[in-house]
């Protein structure tokens, strides 16, 4: 969410979504509830962060939030299965949909490549040439570039 300061109530009930990440959230200063019910949540380290809410955000209808994924939390409550697991960390999430399996490209061809991870804590995004050199936000090159979202 981006040029919306203003926002104060988030409805994402109903959408289909395994998380919000808490990042999203403090991303909007003035949010005062947010709706994630009846979503397919994936109660993990990701979303966490819900019941140790240190923000003033009131989730809308906490009882109706139930875990989907991993397979041992499905049907669960939200609020009961994160108080077990509240110091797990994640590994990166990466969809292996990011990438084309092949490029085809001429000499001086200039190519863009999106990869965006999300995990907590938040994660280092860096790439590897063919050569193995490792390009980061900070790596000065005409041949690379990163850009501070991967």
């Amino acid at each position: 969410f981006r040029n919306v300061p203003a926002l104060e109530s988030l409805m994402l009930n109903n959408n289909a979504l395994n998380a919000v990440y808490q990042k999203t959230v403090e991303s909007l200063p003035n949010l005062r509830e947010i709706s994630i019910h009846s979503n397919p949540l994936r109660c993990d380290c990701v979303i966490h962060w819900i019941n140790s809410n240190k923000t003033n955000i009131r989730f809308m209808e906490p009882l109706s939030m139930f875990c989907a994924m991993p397979p041992e939390y499905r049907g669960q409550q939200v609020k009961e299965v994160l108080i077990q697991d509240s110091n797990e960390q994640c590994l990166p999430m990466i969809s292996h949909e990011t990438f084309p399996n092949h490029l085809n490209l001429d000499i001086g061809m200039t190519v863009f490549l999106d990869c965006r991870a999300m995990a907590e804590p938040e994660p280092e995004i860096y790439w590897v040439t063919p050569l193995g050199n490792k390009v980061t936000v900070e790596s000065l090159s005409d041949k690379y570039k990163l850009s501070s979202e991967g």
